[in-house]
């Protein structure tokens, strides 16, 4: 083993692993190293259980932070010193906070020393069957991606002029209420189903309830749901039960949040569903997504419309798959909550709205509500499980979705770069560090030009320091830091407005470790963690900073 400096032969070899000599920088000749430069390294935590003395010193215990930001266009060689280490991890995390892509340095990566876990109750608790569900197929994400921006179904709805027998007139449209037992064939979007074509599905009414807002809620299973008797009078009667007619409703608490799922709209200018329409469910067998919702089904199919316009179920419903009752890494009450959000968030910021003031934003930004909204309406003794917390979460870190661009991976891709996982991430950062008043800002905010300055904006204004700091702060979460870290850092709990947000200890993840290999390139927006396991006293090295990157240093 070759340590990347003399200092780090101080490190405790005989138990540690090289994993890797080369890196980003792996070629026939060596790389160019940066000029010397000024760079100065700096704490990045404060207050109470924040462990950094000074730039040069760490206390021996407690959270210590440091960083440093290159915010020039060239490579940047960073010297780091700290004494006082007393033989802990140094962990260190690159944040590329630009819009291109940055070259990586070579790195020499070893494997993380094994966390200090308290008790064997700290380890994070699976539903029975979990794993064996996961590795036997697919992960389900929410619902795929939605269609692009330009491409958006609902888009096009607002900018097609209604047919006159189609104008809405009065607050309501007469429309036959649906009894128990009756049959009902749905389409549902490819999108949902994982193929190029849309399924119809012949569903029965099975249960039905009035919600607290005066809203009809209807649940639906569709005949191969029924044909398999997976989904029984039990669990019916609980879903029903704990979504719309408990003191605690999901469906109550979910409206509360975000807002109603439909109501008034701009007359004429919409061909739509009622606003006083009724809520439908319907539980569908072999979806690809836990759940989903397609903006086209509330428009009105139009006779004498093109037929790629009338593809519309008419109604406000989301499509459910049926092994949320079942799946062990699925909450039916989670999938409902996200799906609302959906619905809910889409009324808000786009049917109520006039002409020219909607404000659509982009895939990540409508996931990272919906999924923070599911953070939030967790209740322990409800929810089976927190899936941020339990699932994703534990995702971003065991599949190592590290080096990807929020902004430009596809909803459906579940393969190296989840976006669920780093969503999940990311809101649950967002939510324990600048909590309610930041959400329902997130909501309503208009006042930028698109999704990412818009969480820009909104952390500004609550107090906080914009997204490049926070995504920097973000970052450091793979290092796996307690719950109880300085202010700034960590997933712990908070108490806001009535919502308990539960904590996320670094030692529920501790089973999972760092890559074992050097992309090429630190994609935008991603980031890139590995460790000097087990220094003795002194740290001592020169880190290579490409441009527009932040390192940060963490020793827990």
């Amino acid at each position: 083993m070759r340590p990347a400096s003399p200092t780090l032969a101080l490190l405790a070899a005989a138990t540690l692993m090289l994993l890797s000599g080369c890196g980003g920088d792996a070629e026939p000749i060596a790389p160019t190293e940066p000029p010397p430069s000024t760079a100065q390294f700096e704490v990045d935590c404060s207050g109470p259980r924040c462990g950094a003395i000074d730039a040069h010193r760490y206390a021996g215990s407690g959270i210590g932070v440091w960083q440093y930001t290159n915010t020039g266009d060239e490579r940047t060689a960073l010297p780091i010193r700290l004494a006082g280490v007393a033989g802990k991890d140094v962990q260190l995390i690159y944040t590329n906070h630009g819009d291109t892509p940055q070259r990586l340095p070579a790195l020499e990566l070893y494997l993380r020393s094994p966390y200090p876990l308290a008790a064997p109750a700290a380890r994070l608790a699976f539903p029975a069957g979990a794993d064996a569900a996961d590795a036997a197929s697919p992960r389900r994400p929410r619902h795929p991606d939605l269609p692009p921006m330009q491409a958006d179904p609902m888009q096009r709805l607002k900018s097609r002029k209604p047919s006159p027998a189609h104008r809405i007139v009065g607050p309501s449209r007469t429309a036959h209420a649906p009894r128990l037992g009756d049959v009902r064939t749905w389409r549902v979007s490819g999108y949902g189903m994982g193929t190029e074509e849309d399924a119809f599905r012949r569903s029965t009414l099975v249960r039905q309830t009035v919600a607290r807002d005066g809203r009809g809620i209807h649940v639906w299973i569709d005949a191969e749901t029924q044909a398999a008797g997976s989904v029984t009078d039990a669990m019916l009667d609980g879903f029903i039960r704990d979504v719309a007619q408990r003191e605690d409703a999901v469906y109550d608490r979910t409206v509360a949040l975000v807002g109603p799922p439909w109501g008034p709209y701009p007359e004429g200018e919409l061909p739509a569903i009622p606003p006083d329409a009724d809520l439908h469910v319907a539980f569908i067998r072999d979806m690809m997504a836990a759940g989903m919702v397609h903006w086209n089904d509330v428009g009105l199919n139009d006779p004498a419309g093109p037929p790629e316009d009338n593809l519309s179920n008419e109604a406000l419903v989301l499509f459910m798959s049926d092994d949320n009752f079942y799946n062990p890494v699925l909450d039916e009450l989670a999938s409902f909550a996200h799906e609302l959000t959906h619905l809910s968030t889409r009324y808000l910021q786009v049917i109520s709205k006039e002409p020219g003031q909607e404000y659509f934003h982009q895939s990540w930004f409508i996931e990272l509500i919906a999924l923070m909204a599911e953070d939030v309406l967790y209740l322990p003794g409800l929810n089976r499980h927190h899936e941020n917390r339990d699932f994703f979460v534990r995702y971003w870190l065991r599949d190592q979705n590290f080096n990807c661009d929020i902004l430009s991976i596809a909803i459906q891709d579940w393969g190296a770069c989840d976006s669920y996982n780093i969503n999940s991430t990311i809101g649950a950062y967002l939510l324990r560090h600048y909590g309610m008043d930041f959400y329902r800002r997130l909501l309503n905010e208009t006042g930028a030009p698109d999704s990412w300055r818009i969480l820009d904006k909104v952390i500004r204004d609550v107090g906080g320091p914009g997204i490049q700091t926070t995504m920097r702060r973000i970052g450091t979460t793979s290092a796996l830091l307690p719950a109880a870290s300085p202010p700034n850092f960590g997933l712990g709990a908070r108490s806001d407005s009535g919502y308990d947000l539960v904590p996320m200890d670094g030692a529920l993840y501790a089973d999972y470790g760092l890559p074992t290999s050097v992309p090429m390139y630190l994609q935008p927006r991603g980031f890139f963690p590995f460790v000097r396991p087990a220094v003795r006293d002194v740290y001592e090295e020169v880190i290579t900073v490409p441009p527009r990157t932040s390192v940060s240093v963490v020793i827990r």
